[in-house]
């Protein structure tokens, strides 16, 4: 019998501890279909990247932060959204409305009346599943109680900081540029639902080129996250914009975050090139949906031919529970995307003392190593 998800640290006693004030981690999770992230900024001080849901149906980012004793309540100071594809936001609501000391950052291609329009006209429609609008009318819900807006995430602009207790750090937004938010909004337009037509299942304009890319630094140490960010080849979205347009503060960045599932329509050279150390710590999600899996057999190899040290939270080449022909056939008729339980939760863990030359990892679930 295929195994169903597991939290990743159960009855794992050695991971139950959580960072120390001066120990800067990244934890990224990934069961096959979800991706969320939790970074510790030192001093207790978190924050948490997009969303997915464990075995439980509960955020896994918020599951794993109260198994290590982190007061979710009041120690995530940011929450971000990367992007409104479900894979992303399983469980977004519930995070932003638990974590109650934190800002709440998005897209700039989600501060749209368009947005907010399909918000308000769609939430309620989901004929199966709760999906990317139903998390984020959940949290516009949230945000509106507490009369906190959110921040929006814009090439260049500064979501968060800490100043004054040493380690100073801070979070950037790399993007979207205003090209990539003017593109969004019109796909977005495009989206709203017409009077007199049936309900029909709302997916979010592809390419994606209007991801929130994150820079993280704590002290000397850089962080490169690239939620589902797509190269465009031009200067005016994707990732080109950022190498051509943003100052990364000179440092090199010793984790990258893959984006997009490690996927060659998300990879630019450059990248790798420009802003990483030699050999960084590289961490990838699989996505599986059907025959759509990524990262390809091509895919990991390009990754490993750069780096050393690259993982993945869940092998996209395992066998799947075949399902039968009726459930097939229905999930089809709504696209509908059910919640994956063949595989345990992926979780790849980095951590290192600010001062320490390197970091040390951790593999829980299906979480491996790509060798070279």
């Amino acid at each position: 019998m295929p195994e169903k998800w597991q939290r990743p640290l159960a009855g794992n006693e050695s991971a139950e501890t959580a960072p120390s004030a001066t120990e800067i981690e990244i934890s990224i999770f990934g069961p096959g279909l979800g991706e969320a992230l939790a970074v510790h900024l030192g001093h207790g001080d978190w924050m948490l990247v997009d969303s997915c849901l464990d075995g439980d149906l509960e955020p896994a980012s918020l599951a794993y932060l109260e198994s290590i004793g982190v007061s979710v309540e009041e120690q995530v100071k940011l929450v971000v959204a990367s992007h409104w594809h479900d894979d992303h936001v399983g469980g977004l609501g519930k995070v932003v409305e638990t974590c109650a000391a934190a800002d709440f950052a998005f897209s700039g291609a989600l501060h749209s009346e368009e947005f907010l329009t399909l918000v308000k006209a769609l939430a309620d429609r989901s004929l199966v599943r709760r999906s990317g609008v139903s998390e984020f009318a959940e949290v516009v819900r949230v945000i509106d109680e507490r009369r906190r807006p959110g921040k929006v995430a814009l090439e260049s602009r500064r979501l968060w900081s800490r100043g004054r207790t040493a380690p100073k750090a801070f979070v950037e937004a790399l993007s979207p540029c205003d090209g990539a938010v003017r593109q969004s909004q019109r796909a977005l337009a495009e989206l709203l639902p017409k009077a007199n037509t049936n309900k029909r299942a709302v997916v979010a304009p592809r390419p994606n080129h209007a991801s929130v890319v994150l820079w993280v630094a704590v002290g000397e140490i850089r962080m490169l996250l690239g939620a589902d960010l797509e190269e465009a080849g031009d200067a005016q979205r994707g990732w080109t914009a950022i190498l051509d347009r943003c100052d990364l503060d000179g440092a090199p960045a010793s984790v990258f975050k893959i984006p997009h599932h490690g996927s060659a329509n998300g990879d630019q050279p450059r990248v790798w090139e420009e802003t990483l150390v030699d050999d960084p710590w590289a961490v990838m999600t699989p996505f599986i949906r059907g025959r759509h899996r990524l990262p390809t057999e091509e895919d990991k190899q390009r990754v490993r031919d750069r780096t050393g040290n690259a993982y993945l939270t869940a092998d996209s080449c395992r066998p799947r529970r075949k399902r039968g022909a009726m459930v097939e056939d229905g999930l089809g008729l709504f696209d509908a995307q059910p919640v994956l339980v063949d595989p345990p939760m992926g979780h790849v863990r980095l951590r290192r003392e600010i001062d320490a030359p390197t970091w040390s990892r951790e593999l829980f679930g299906s979480a491996l190593h790509l060798a070279p």
